[in-house]
């Protein structure tokens, strides 16, 4: 196309020069002057078609070398660690951009990019990657608690009632409440009940209660109180017991522990 142009161009300028500079040549191809003026306009717009298409020709085949310089993104990088709580993110490197030069073929039309073709690559500096540590450390944390003794009571009928006495003493037990905490830039932030672990079963502690009432129980033979027992005898007297009797008592029934040795109806009156 370009030679096409060049051609039409030289053409129409030697016929210029042709019709405007040697008038006899054009006296041949037009007897008239007007003639030779029409000519001339043809042959000059020829000529300034001609040198438009030339420029748009080499316009469109314009090739240029291009050298951009762009970044190189860098990576992140994890690594889980057993050195930091689970959770907790620390930096141990800093990521930097590299630097990459790209050489294009660009083709221009009319001024304007029509196509762009990447022909040679060289990393000017290369990328550093992004490390983080990543912990995957649990951190369990226990609490001590005392598990507290039951009081087991039974009755005793050889106390007195409202007595009571310790048979065995009660011991505590312990457990541990675990935990799992977790921190971040050293503070905790919260805390997990995981389970309850039990290291000492609590003893229980006995108590026996007395049962036997305070008053003592008297024998219904008698107006006065005459224990109720196995014998009773008056006091001072010389008898094996096991009861006694202090002072004088009225027989109103049957004088079963021979206590009215005279008959008059009274016991230990002498």
């Amino acid at each position: 196309m370009a030679i096409i142009f060049t051609l039409l161009f030289i053409t129409s300028v030697v016929c210029l020069v042709l019709v405007l500079g040697y008038p006899a040549a054009a006296a041949e191809l037009s007897k008239e002057r007007t003639a030779r003026v029409r000519l001339a306009v043809i042959f000059g717009s020829l000529a300034f078609i001609a040198l438009l298409g030339l420029i748009a020709t080499a316009d469109i085949t314009r090739i240029e070398t291009v050298e951009v310089t762009k970044p190189i993104a860098f990576k992140s990088i994890k690594r889980e660690v057993t050195t930091l709580p689970e959770g907790e993110r620390r930096f141990e490197r800093d990521g930097k951009e590299g630097q990459r030069l790209i050489t294009y073929k660009v083709r221009y039309a009319f001024g304007k990019e029509t196509s762009r073709t990447v022909v040679d690559q060289k990393t000017l500096k290369k990328a550093v990657d992004e490390i983080i540590l990543v912990g995957t450390l649990r951190i369990e944390t226990s609490t001590p608690e005392a598990i507290p003794f039951e009081t087991q009571t039974s009755d005793d009928p050889t106390m007195n009632r409202g007595t009571s006495s310790v048979r065995e003493q009660g011991v505590s037990g312990a457990k541990v409440k675990v935990y799992e905490v977790k921190y971040k830039d050293g503070l905790e932030i919260s805390r997990t009940f995981l389970r309850e672990v039990v290291i000492r079963m609590p003893v229980a502690q006995l108590v026996a209660r007395g049962s036997r009432s305070n008053k003592p129980e008297c024998d219904p033979n008698y107006s006065g109180c005459v224990p109720v027992a196995g014998d009773a005898d008056c006091a001072g007297v010389g008898g094996d017991g096991p009861a006694f009797v202090n002072g004088a008592v009225q027989v109103i029934g049957s004088d079963i522990y021979g206590l009215d040795s005279d008959g008059d109806g009274w016991g230990c009156d002498e």
